[in-house]
């Protein structure tokens, strides 16, 4: 009766899917997280090299 995409889109609003409505914000904010967390080490990786550039730069 209805079609997955339309089922798909609705789950994490419907509150009659409880269980979709648990599962799909916590994976979501741990995706989320884990992203932030990848992220920052890239950062702080690029930061110290650009550095290291500088420094030999300087000199």
């Amino acid at each position: 009766m209805i079609d997955p995409p339309t089922t798909a889109a609705v789950a994490p609003i419907a509150p009659s899917d409880g269980r979709r409505m648990t599962t799909s914000p916590t994976s979501s904010a741990m995706i989320a997280d884990w992203a932030s967390r990848k992220l920052v080490r890239i950062m702080i990786i690029a930061v110290r090299v650009s550095a290291r550039r500088l420094n030999k730069f300087a000199r």
